[in-house]
């Protein structure tokens, strides 16, 4: 069943999109995956094109993905001058973007739900993120680990670390080796509305993460082929490389930007399955905030 909402946040209309499996409503408590989109894209997308809306129906998991603010709400969203964008973090040179809390945004989504009826297992809440949609994966897994089981992230620069409010919890990073965006060894990149940063060596990234759960900042490599490569710093983080993947979703469907900008697109990898067989395999926290 799908479900296309409103809440109201600080008296600003927010949507979100949810496919509801039939077991979730006023049944069985489900499993919840919340889906964050890249900057400029939406929720809708994730659902249907990248294969989420799928998955709740096949595995019986609620799957609600959100769609972001955009810098004018005076206008309606564009991709090229007022895109949806994540409240992640720092903000970048020359860049506006919406300030709300967006796990107050999540709470919300979730209390709607119930109102409908539609039974959540807090114990099984689960993050996926798509580059701007990562990094607010990683904020919120660091700042309110008891509220979220485990996530996955996409494509995602981490440039800040957020800072530490818990004990950690089991994260699975996906990166691709044609990545123009997110480059495996660090650099200045430019960005899609114009501005400029520096990215450090993804790894680098992995390992300060790792460091701060207390794991070694070197990871080992478990596996390498002509597909992927994948890393291990050990049961709470791993990573993986998809050669010959850009910035795209590996496995699903095009954003319809050009290859020189956003890099190719592989077909060997599903990111999608990749990510929902992580999640189902992780034991649900042992108590219910």
């Amino acid at each position: 069943m799908r479900i296309d909402g409103t809440v109201l946040q600080e008296g600003i209309e927010r949507t979100w999109h949810a496919e509801v499996p039939p077991s979730a409503v006023g049944h069985q408590p489900s499993a919840l995956v919340v889906v964050l989109h890249g900057a400029g894209s939406e929720g809708t997308r994730y659902l249907e094109v990248q294969g989420w809306a799928e998955v709740a129906r096949r595995e019986g998991v609620l799957v609600i993905a959100p769609d972001a603010l955009y810098p004018d709400l005076t206008r309606p969203p564009r991709f090229r001058d007022n895109p949806r964008i994540w409240n992640s973090g720092v903000a970048k040179p020359g860049e506006s973007r919406p300030q709300l809390d967006e796990s107050e945004f999540l709470r919300l989504i979730e209390d709607d739900l119930r109102r409908r009826g539609i039974a959540i297992d807090p114990r099984r809440r689960f993050l996926v993120g798509h580059s701007n949609g990562a990094a607010l994966t990683w904020k919120l897994l660091a700042q309110e680990p008891e509220r979220w089981t485990a996530g996955v992230t996409v494509a995602g620069g981490l440039v800040n670390l957020p800072p530490r409010n818990g004990p950690p919890r089991p994260l699975f990073a996906i990166f691709g080796d044609a990545d123009p965006l997110v480059p495996l060894a660090g650099g200045e990149v430019g960005l899609l509305w114009g501005q400029t940063r520096t990215v450090p060596p993804v790894l680098e990234t992995l390992g300060r993460w790792a460091s701060s759960e207390g794991l070694p900042m070197q990871p080992r490599t478990e596996r390498s082929d002509d597909a992927v490569t994948r890393y291990s710093w050990g049961p709470l983080l791993s990573a993986v490389v998809v050669h010959g993947q850009g910035h795209e979703w590996p496995g699903g469907g095009s954003s319809g930007l050009p290859v020189e900008i956003i890099g190719p697109q592989a077909r060997h990898f599903d990111a999608t399955a990749e990510a929902w067989r992580f999640l189902s395999g992780q034991t649900p926290l042992p108590t219910v905030p």
